[in-house]
């Protein structure tokens, strides 16, 4: 006899962590050397070497990009646990 196996429940990933994943592949991707040496010519821009400004400009759009998704997101309610007798656990009663 086969014994059965309990139901598993998988929690499900937030489309804000795929987003942060995507970032962060995008910026595995933007500063890879293949990538990094096409930059690497003895071109400036406005007396910066370009891969500086390649550089300083994939660093501020991963910033920026970051900061977005983190900041556009809803806070997460903190959950509340039922104690034994049914009191709240997890809180701080008032002082004094």
């Amino acid at each position: 006899m086969i014994p059965s196996v309990p139901d598993v429940q998988v929690a499900p990933v937030l489309p804000r962590n795929d987003r942060l994943i995507a970032l962060f592949l995008l910026g595995t991707v933007a500063v890879s050397p293949l990538l990094l040496r096409v930059f690497g010519v003895s071109a400036t821009v406005f007396g910066w070497p370009l891969l500086f400004v390649y550089m300083f400009v994939v660093w501020a759009a991963l910033v920026l990009l970051t900061a977005l998704d983190v900041e556009r997101r809803p806070p997460e309610k903190p959950k509340k646990d039922r104690g034994a007798g049914g009191a709240v656990t997890g809180t701080t009663a008032p002082a004094g």
